[in-house]
């Protein structure tokens, strides 16, 4: 990637058992977690990504040299906590997106902010890299934003 400097943000942990219509719902125990997303979707739009990092660069959170253009990526670390086979990670391979036909964006609200997604429309085209046996002793990285020329947009799939 050419990187030189990272910032870590926003670290979320995921529960299957809450309700991702409401997170209040689901154990106790978990009151903390957010419930996890059971539709395909990418983290950021490109415009929501670079939104993001301008408002990190803004507020002090990351270096100013992060909001340079060409010179920006989001990066997800996805690790499982507790072995799970009922919702195995999978990713869209990236050349069998349609930029064009198949991401629309769909807003979040978290209390008084809100964030832009992309849902993804099904397309026969669509070819997935599945993790089903996936352990928690085990990690994979994987581009949520690239602004260099040619990267997938949206990227980070899942």
């Amino acid at each position: 990637t050419g990187c030189v400097e990272a910032v870590a943000f926003n670290a979320t942990f995921r529960c299957s058992a809450r309700d991702n219509r409401d997170s209040s719902i689901g154990p106790p125990e978990l009151k903390t977690w957010s419930s996890a997303v059971g539709r395909v979707h990418a983290d950021f739009t490109r415009e929501s990504a670079m939104e993001k990092i301008d408002e990190m660069a803004a507020d002090g959170r990351v270096p100013e040299t992060f909001a340079a253009k060409g010179n920006r990526a989001i990066v997800n670390v996805w690790r499982l906590l507790t072995q799970s086979q009922h919702a195995p990670l999978a990713f869209l391979h990236p050349n069998s997106l349609d930029p064009d036909r198949d991401p629309f964006p769909y807003s979040l609200v978290h209390g008084r902010s809100a964030g832009v997604n992309a849902s993804i429309a099904h397309n026969p085209n669509h070819d997935w890299v599945l993790f089903p046996e996936m352990q928690p002793d085990e990690a994979v990285l994987f581009f949520n934003f690239d602004d260099r020329p040619g990267s997938p947009a949206p990227a980070g799939v899942f």
